[in-house]
């Protein structure tokens, strides 16, 4: 093929990254993302810190779990919202925890979150296309360690403990800019995270009016209209409570 001229060599470029520059107000878009690490020392295992950072202003919130989890993203986001108010959008990995691969909304804890606060959920392709978070996971990385160990801070408990108390207001005032606009939105007097964070799914009745929903039975009683065979809605709210909807009516059970 090299004697044929058959073989056309073409110079292998790095894809074109464009810089982006910071949003212009507080509150315009947040980047999420995950780090682990051995945030205790090597004699621990490693956990996971969900940083949440604001693009223009560098403001951070972040909590400790074991992994990177759906419940630990909506935590997280719902401490910035009772703080600061509702963003406009938050930028994050395609990933089942916030967004799916094929760049639709989740319907899970985090995306109905999201989607009920009019919070615009924008999918990342890459690990440079959120550089803010990543060079804000890196700076935790080299501070946080550290005083964890200074404090003898072994828990995670501990540790969400000490970043909120003491570590965070000293990173911020430290790192932050300062806010010249903010475009947050006020948070409805008296909200609950169980009104915006839930699961939605659907389950048939069966003939002796139950269903199954996660490994437990649903006994649907006697005094709600719901014939078999339909089809009803189970909605699960973040704190675990679990309701069973059809035709926008709730119905009462008991688990057997």
């Amino acid at each position: 093929m090299k004697a044929e001229h058959l073989l056309i060599k073409q110079r292998k470029r790095k894809p074109y990254r464009q810089r982006r520059e910071r949003k212009n107000a507080f509150g315009e878009m947040l980047q999420i993302d995950g780090c682990f690490d051995y945030w205790f020392g090597r004699d621990n295992k490693k956990c996971c810190l969900i940083n949440l950072i604001d693009d223009a202003t560098s403001y951070n919130l972040c909590c400790f779990d074991e992994e990177e989890t759906i419940r630990a993203a909506v935590i997280v986001l719902w401490q910035w919202v009772k703080k600061w108010g509702i963003p406009q959008s938050i930028y994050a990995d395609r990933r089942n925890a916030y967004i799916n691969y094929d760049l639709t909304e989740s319907n899970n804890f985090f995306g109905n979150l999201c989607k009920n606060l009019k919070i615009k959920t924008i999918p990342a392709f890459s690990s440079q296309a959120k550089g803010r978070v990543e060079r804000s996971n890196q700076t935790h990385q080299n501070r946080l360690i550290p005083k964890l160990r200074l404090n003898n801070i072994t828990t995670i408990q501990q540790a969400n403990k000490y970043i909120k108390n003491y570590y965070l207001p000293c990173h911020n005032k430290k790192f932050a800019s300062p806010i010249i606009e903010n475009v947050h939105r006020k948070l409805p007097d008296n909200a609950k995270l169980d009104d915006f964070s839930y699961e939605i799914s659907l389950r048939k009745v069966n003939n002796d009016w139950t269903i199954k929903y996660k490994t437990k039975t649903y006994q649907i009683l006697r005094k709600n209209f719901c014939p078999a065979k339909s089809t009803i809605f189970v909605k699960e709210t973040f704190s675990g409570k679990v309701i069973l909807l059809f035709k926008n009516s709730e119905l009462s059970y008991i688990i057997v």
